[in-house]
């Protein structure tokens, strides 16, 4: 990434489904726009859901939470619902904050990209190639707190239920070089990254790793 040197790459150009790694624009749009200790309301529309099987940490209609915690449940255990809300607390619904994401996706050069919602959920019309996704990744490691919140195992937030009262949880990362799950060659630290899935997209990563003499790559695989 620092000598911007192409080591390997194949079809990197080619439209794809990026599943959950939508969420690394979704955060880079919130760090841009939006204010980390800004507290929101989640929306009932926010937690509503027509499909099973969604990556959720359940969050409650009228629960509230900072802009923080939210990334926190973003990037770590690729939390939907926290898309939803985040979209809605940066731009008040989900279709202007889908504006932002494509108008910041031209403004980097990723023209191979369009988004239709914040969490990387399946469309047919929701797509970006591996190139577009370095653009896009390259940019938010450029903010000190996406690079914080990448590289944790876990996190605990305490929040406010709608009923007032306190809720604490700790979301764990599902990526399996974060988490430890998948070793690493000697020499090699992978500093962090995001995951995504789903059966149309397959399994999808995109990965910063550092090398012994502190040379940065980053690996992005699609449709895996």
């Amino acid at each position: 990434i620092d000598t911007k040197e192409v080591l390997y790459a194949k079809n990197i150009y080619e439209r794809l489904y990026p599943a959950s790694t939508t969420k690394l624009m979704t955060a880079l749009v919130a760090l841009k726009n939006g204010d980390l200790d800004a507290q929101t309301s989640v929306s009932q529309e926010a937690v509503t859901f027509h499909e099973s099987g969604v990556s959720t940490v359940r969050l409650k209609a009228g629960d509230v939470l900072t802009l923080r915690q939210l990334l926190y449940a973003l990037l770590l255990p690729s939390a939907n619902d926290a898309a939803n809300v985040i979209a809605e607390q940066i731009a008040g619904n989900q279709e202007q904050f889908v504006a932002m994401m494509n108008a910041e996706a031209k403004s980097l050069g990723a023209t191979g990209t369009n988004f239709v919602n914040a969490s990387g959920l399946h469309d047919k019309n929701h797509y970006t190639t591996a190139y577009d996704l370095y653009l896009i990744f390259r940019s938010a490691i450029q903010y000190d707190d996406f690079m914080e919140m990448i590289q944790q195992k876990e996190y605990t937030a305490s929040y406010q239920a709608s009923d007032g009262s306190s809720v604490e949880a700790t979301w764990s990362s599902s990526n399996q070089f974060t988490s430890g799950a998948v070793a690493v060659p000697d020499g090699v630290q992978a500093v962090g990254g995001k995951t995504g899935t789903t059966s149309a997209a397959k399994s999808c990563l995109v990965q910063l790793f550092k090398d012994a003499q502190g040379q940065r790559y980053v690996a992005i695989i699609l449709g895996c």
